[in-house]
């Protein structure tokens, strides 16, 4: 009988864990969200002043500290990278959007 105790225990330490993961899911969800409501901001900025969509000085700037944060939080820079393009492409298509609406 102890070992279902302790196959049982093992499960709720892994439910416990797991609930921390989603916690943290719906926190970087709910950044994610912040960060597209100011990227519109951004965009309805560039359409105002006619600027182009793609700022390469500022993408350059935003990686490098990318890169340097990860490095000191011990992340995986390539994945960390890949993971921000994705946002970053993302970004890029919601902004054409907007300033292609009137």
């Amino acid at each position: 009988m102890s070992s279902l105790g302790s196959t049982n225990q093992q499960t709720d330490e892994l439910s416990q864990i797991r609930e921390q993961i989603d916690e943290i899911n719906l926190k970087i969800l709910n950044l994610l969200q912040q960060r597209y409501q100011l990227t519109a901001e951004v965009a309805k900025y560039k359409k105002k002043f006619n600027l182009p969509i793609i700022d390469p000085d500022r993408e350059e700037l935003m990686f490098a500290k990318i890169q340097s944060t990860a490095a000191l939080l011990g992340l995986p820079k390539e994945e960390i990278i890949k993971i921000f393009r994705i946002i970053l492409e993302y970004t890029y298509k919601q902004q054409e959007a907007i300033l292609k609406h009137d």
